[in-house]
């Protein structure tokens, strides 16, 4: 498996390690930090095989979601992680973030998807990047103009068996 480290301030982008479960499990059980999410907490069983698996993986397979650990960079410690879609044809990819509630408002969203970007653009050759939010999670929507990601569409749809408007942003390489 080749190393993946990508420093970002105040945290560092990694592959996921066994040792991540527990705190995994605690920020993807937090209801709040899931309620705008498209994932359902996993039991311990499931989330070791599901971090195994993304730990193993490809970083940024096409046609596939990956999953990479955002550490703090002062030990190493998971702090949340980064989804990342490829298209088949790697010209575009869909990120969404989700950090555990204590890491939240310090920039380390900012820091870790903004790595994340300059690492699709620059290595993996992506000429798009996007994010699609529900238009009520105003920290998400901050996050991506923060970002200079720019506003490209909103549509109205059902999320979680509710309806949402979801706004979708971009930036382009």
């Amino acid at each position: 498996m080749t190393p993946f480290v990508l420093g970002a301030g105040p945290v560092r982008l990694r592959r996921f390690r066994p040792d991540d479960l527990a705190a995994f499990q605690a920020y993807r059980s937090d209801p709040e930090i899931g309620r705008f999410q498209s994932w359902e907490r996993m039991d311990d069983e499931r989330a070791h095989e599901f971090i195994k698996a993304v730990g193993a993986g490809e970083i940024a397979p096409r046609g596939a979601w990956s999953q990479i650990a955002v550490a703090a960079t002062a030990d190493d410690g998971l702090v949340g992680d980064i989804g990342v879609h490829v298209g088949e044809d790697g010209r575009e990819a869909e990120l969404g973030v989700t950090l555990a509630r204590e890491a939240q408002g310090l920039g380390w969203a900012a820091a870790a998807v903004g790595r994340m970007i300059d690492y699709l653009f620059e290595e993996e050759g992506v000429a798009r990047v996007f994010a699609i939010s529900d238009k009520l999670n105003a920290p998400s929507i901050l996050l991506m103009e923060q970002l200079g990601m720019r506003f490209v569409s909103e549509e109205a749809t059902t999320f979680n068996g509710a309806p949402c408007v979801e706004v979708t942003y971009e930036i382009r390489a």
